[in-house]
Parts: C-alpha cells; sequence; structure tokens
C-alpha cells in the first residue's frame, strides 16, 4: 500500500493533467480546431476544470493528513541524562 506522500504525489499529477486536458480543450476551441459544439466545449471545460480542482484539493488533504500521521507516529526525544530510571 503507498504512503500519504506518494499517493497525494500522484493524486496531484492527476489533477495537473485533467486541468492540463481542460487547457487543451480551450485552446482548440478559441482556435476552432474542434468539431463540438462551442457551448458543450465550454461545459465540458468548466466540468474539467472543478474535477481537477477537486483532485487537487483532495490530494493536499491526504498529503497534510499524511504529514500530521507521521508527526504524531514520532516518539517525543528522550533526556539524555534521564535520572528517573535509576
Amino acid at each position: 500500500m503507498m504512503n500519504g506522500s506518494t499517493r497525494s504525489g500522484l493524486l496531484a499529477l492527476a489533477g495537473g493533467y485533467i486541468i492540463y486536458l481542460a487547457w487543451e480543450m480551450f485552446q482548440a476551441m478559441r482556435n476552432g480546431t474542434t468539431s463540438v459544439a462551442p457551448a458543450l466545449n465550454i461545459v465540458f471545460i468548466v466540468f474539467f476544470v472543478l474535477a481537477g480542482s477537486a483532485v487537487l484539493f483532495y490530494a493536499y488533504r491526504v498529503w497534510r493528513k499524511s504529514k500530521k500521521d507521521d508527526a504524531e507516529e514520532t516518539p517525543p526525544p528522550r533526556p539524555e541524562n534521564d535520572n528517573s530510571l535509576k
């Protein structure tokens, strides 16, 4: 199973790619190289931007949670001169 940092990194790549696809659809619509109706194209561009943003936000939450969990698992440092054990 993946740790939180790897999982959040892959999610961030996926979210960025979805937003990149929306940008490519926008460029194709602007240049007139698409055969899709402009209204439908705009709907899909907005959908892809929202979906990509949601995936990026989720990736950030996974990354933040994994950092929090890592901090909780780390035991507190022991004092070097702990005389209470004698």
